[in-house]
């Protein structure tokens, strides 16, 4: 993790030095034991207040321990604390200060909770070398600079750890962007157009698998916007009408994010709805489809009396099921708001 740190600070210095590059380089780093999620989250939600505005970048990159919760959640395993971060978490907070491009970088395994697997002595032997190459400017003004929304990359496809060399290179992921953010822009193929973070990631995982083939990097975003918050609507599948109660988290219709003072989701309340027999009902409030960001239910046959339960992980579309409940892939909804189309999480309530 402190080769990590290495190579990736000393890049981002080379980048801005002598004023190569437009704006200022503004660079937290938390490591040891400030590296905590309250520190995190202060940063975003306090340091980072009132300074941001809509033409800047954010990046946050993470190495370390890692792992996928139950629900399918990517987890920072922080060493000083005692719970997990999630990624949405940190998504949600860099969210609110609605910068021109986010990105999210983690160097970590995606199946299990573990450090990061290193290589026997005799695999290390083979390794490349670090070149020590300073930042392409040019690169990273087309990468950096005429981008926007959201980058959000893996180190390692869900379900699979990620490998690194704790004497030379680090985490195999972080060695291998590094190095091709060193590239002169031609490296990628057609010299005459920009450089995408396509080109860049595809060029990065094809290194890192070079040097580790048990490991291939996961785009999860790619200049896409993203949103979190559902909808929600209940498929009643049987004969008789169920009574249901439905709990949800996080978002209200006036777009209210509600935690409590340690960053938890705060329950907004139940809300009741009655599912006839083959009938589907949407989560709503005021005759408006609600947003939701975690949900929970359960529901009552009103003539058998037979109980369907069901809740999420850490958020809508995390889903865990118990029987009779069914899980379908939801439909789009248009939430009206342009650019974005948030989906509607549909369950079948089966006999």
């Amino acid at each position: 993790m402190s080769i990590d740190k290495k190579n990736l600070t000393k890049l981002l210095d080379s980048a801005f030095e002598g004023g190569s590059l437009p704006g200022k380089l503004h660079m937290e780093v938390l490591d040891g034991r400030k590296a905590r999620w309250a520190n995190i989250r202060d940063y975003y939600r306090k340091t980072l207040k009132g300074l941001v505005n809509r033409d800047d970048i954010l990046l946050f990159y993470y190495s370390g321990h890692g792992g996928i919760s139950k629900g399918g959640n990517q987890e920072f395993h922080l060493h000083h604390d005692e719970y997990s971060t999630y990624r949405f978490t940190v998504e949600d907070d860099m969210r609110a200060l609605k910068a021109r491009l986010n990105i999210v970088l983690y160097d970590c395994c995606s199946n299990f909770a573990q450090p990061r697997k290193e290589l026997s002595a005799d695999d290390a032997a083979r390794l490349p070398r670090p070149s020590g190459k300073k930042a392409n400017t040019k690169l990273f003004k087309q990468l950096f600079y005429d981008s926007k929304n959201w980058v959000v990359v893996a180190s390692s496809k869900a379900g699979t750890p990620s490998y690194c060399d704790n004497k030379t290179l680090g985490g195999f992921f972080t060695w291998s962007l590094v190095e091709a953010l060193t590239l002169d822009v031609d490296a990628f193929g057609d010299k005459d157009s920009p450089v995408t973070w396509d080109a860049l990631l595809k060029k990065v995982g094809k290194e890192t698998t070079r040097i580790e083939d048990r490991q291939k990097p996961e785009p999860i975003f790619v200049n896409e916007y993203q949103e979190h918050e559902h909808y929600v609507e209940l498929r009643n599948k049987s004969s008789e009408t169920i009574d249901v109660r439905v709990r949800h988290y996080g978002f209200d219709n006036t777009a209210a994010y509600h935690q409590d003072a340690k960053g938890f989701l705060k329950s907004i309340g139940w809300t009741k709805l009655t599912v006839p027999a083959g009938k589907t009902v949407r989560l709503e409030r005021n005759g408006k489809p609600l947003r939701v960001y975690a949900y929970q239910f359960v529901g009552v046959g009103r003539d058998s009396g037979a109980k369907w339960t069901w809740s999420t992980d850490e958020k809508a579309g995390d889903q865990e099921a118990t029987y009779p409940i069914v899980i379908n892939p939801g439909v789009s909804y248009n939430s009206g708001r342009e650019g974005t189309t948030i989906k509607t999480h549909t369950h079948n309530l089966n006999p």
